[in-house]
């Protein structure tokens, strides 16, 4: 399939005051819950790209980053992760 059904996350944010307790994991492991419950098997994510540290993250999560575009006013970089 050329263009495969994904959900895609549309805003990964945590409060300071969760920082560092895996909440992102969390957030991220129930989206891909969700999408295996739909039979979808791969996440999608964009961002900023030079927002680095919510890169990291996604990349620690397992996404892989897929291409940076010009889009309008900022770069944008775009990741997804398989679902196994």
């Amino acid at each position: 399939d050329q263009f495969p059904k994904a959900l895609y996350v549309h805003y990964l944010c945590v409060h300071r005051d969760f920082a560092g307790t895996g909440l992102p994991k969390l957030m991220i492991d129930f989206a891909a819950q969700k999408a295996l419950e739909n039979n979808i098997k791969l996440l999608r994510v964009d961002t900023n790209a030079s927002m680095m540290k919510l890169r990291k993250i996604y990349e620690e999560l397992g996404f892989t980053l897929v291409g940076i575009e010009q889009e309008d006013y900022r770069k944008t970089a775009f990741y997804q992760k398989k679902i196994i």
